[in-house]
């Protein structure tokens, strides 16, 4: 599950119990910022999997990749 925060929609784990009635395994994609609040939640879930992005501020992550690699810079677009 993803789109947005899943963990922000009020009823993630009724969907959760609803897709595992459909699907083997059921990943939530988070950006960790509401797991200590729903942790509880979480444990008792029946989520197989949760993956969680890590981003950094745009200050320091301009400081490790190069301009090319960053969003917006057109280097950053395939060209096919």
């Amino acid at each position: 599950m993803t789109g947005g925060e899943p963990l922000l929609v009020p009823h993630i784990f009724d969907l959760v119990h609803e897709a595992k009635k459909r699907v083997p395994i059921v990943t939530v994609h988070t950006n960790f910022s509401l797991v200590k609040k729903r942790l509880a939640e979480l444990k008792e879930s029946e989520i197989d999997m949760l993956s969680i992005s890590l981003y950094e501020p745009i200050s320091v992550s301009s400081r490790r990749r190069p301009a090319r690699s960053r969003p917006g810079s057109s280097a950053a677009s395939p060209s096919w």
